[in-house]
């Protein structure tokens, strides 16, 4: 069966290697879906008097946010559940290599053009308009920039997500490192989830292991056991512990104390799955499938 994006891909192609084909050579090619006819031909008309690829993107894509009948993207945008059009876009310049994005912008018509000044005046490649909204019933709420690691970089940041309904609140972190800092504990323990999911913190040495044969750091082992004892005991949470700390194929012995407890599990656990240890067999499953897992790079810090 065909793939969805694999069909986008192929007849994107196609469009581009058709026009290339009849222009005799290497040219400016703009492709979009069947509502951007017009959109395309903006952006070549400025392409051709030496405009910029991306103003001369974003000039065809106003015309398709500023009409109130075309209801894909812009001022004539579908509203969520609550009545309210929000708005999502993202530009990427090729020239210089930069991007910049947005998403849940409300009572803007061309949000293109508010992902430009991203790009162009701020340090983050992604701005969201709103950090509370309700999704099927339940309220939603995105944590601020949290520090990754206790002893990490203040630039290096984890993100939480919060959401309630029915009386019980799941919290997901994505990538936080252990031991946990006091940015990412603090926050957890505010939220006093009933469900709280872990991905991505990672306890293993990466510059030994860049890829496989990954190991614990025992110096982390203590304080991160720790950080677990001290969510199980201030709320009635359950855990799921996934990606970088179920690395280690030694980590069920390793994290005894916290599985034992019936209240910590891998995603398989949660799922009622096999628990296949698939992050930590990384190196058995790429010779398996005829991949060599890479080496530390010569003069890689030991």
């Amino acid at each position: 069966m065909i793939k969805r994006r694999d069909w986008l891909t192929g007849t994107a192609v196609l469009a581009a290697q058709a026009a290339m084909a009849q222009t005799g050579g290497s040219k400016n090619v703009v492709i979009s879906s069947s509502n951007g006819l017009r959109a395309c031909a903006v952006a070549v008309e400025i392409l051709k008097n030496g405009g910029d690829t991306l103003d001369a993107v974003i000039a065809g894509v106003n015309i398709n946010e500023e009409d109130p009948e075309d209801n894909s993207v812009g001022y004539g945008g579908l509203p969520n559940e609550e009545g309210v059009v929000e708005l999502d876009a993202c530009v990427m310049h090729g020239p210089t290599r930069r991007a910049g994005s947005v998403a849940s912008i409300r009572g803007v018509k061309t949000p293109s053009k508010v992902a430009k000044l991203v790009m162009e005046q701020t340090d983050p490649i992604m701005l969201v308009d709103d950090v509370e909204f309700r999704l099927s019933g339940m309220d939603v709420r995105c944590s601020p920039p949290l520090q990754r690691a206790r002893d990490g970089d203040q630039e290096d940041t984890a993100f939480a997500v919060t959401a309630h309904g029915d009386g019980r609140t799941f919290v997901f972190v994505a990538d936080a490192g252990w031991p946990l800092s006091p940015d990412v504990r603090n926050y957890l323990l505010a939220q006093q989830p009933d469900l709280l999911y872990l991905s991505g913190p990672d306890l293993t040495d990466t510059v030994h292991y860049p890829l496989a044969g990954l190991q614990t750091r025992p110096e982390w082992l203590a304080d991160s056991l720790a950080d677990i004892r001290t969510i199980l005991e201030s709320t009635g949470s359950k855990i799921i512990l996934d990606h970088g700390i179920v690395r280690d194929v030694r980590y069920p012995a390793y994290f005894r104390e916290a599985f034992d407890s019936a209240r910590v599990m891998t995603v398989a656990e949660f799922r009622g799955m096999p628990v296949n240890l698939l992050e930590a067999r990384r190196q058995e499953l790429s010779i398996r499938e005829g991949r060599t897992a890479r080496r530390p790079a010569v003069g890689a810090r030991r």
